[in-house]
């Protein structure tokens, strides 16, 4: 996961690599499936705290290198 930060709050993306064997169609509905168990049980406060945690991470190092300065 990682976040991408948009003109748009609301916005909310998905991204997911396809493995060898498997179809588009395969991804298309695993991935569905996820997002509607998300709608019928909401993350736990461990599943929220390391996404906040890594988010933090994440944002702290995008200033790291030279090109992500200024």
């Amino acid at each position: 996961s990682y976040l991408l930060p948009t003109i748009d709050p609301y916005l909310f993306i998905c991204s997911a690599t396809l493995q060898d064997g498997q179809s588009l169609d395969d991804l298309e509905a695993a991935l569905l499936a996820e997002l509607d168990r998300l709608t019928r049980e909401p993350v736990t406060p461990d599943e929220l705290r390391k996404a906040v945690h890594q988010t933090r991470a994440q944002f702290t190092y995008s200033a790291e290198s030279v090109t992500d300065q200024a």
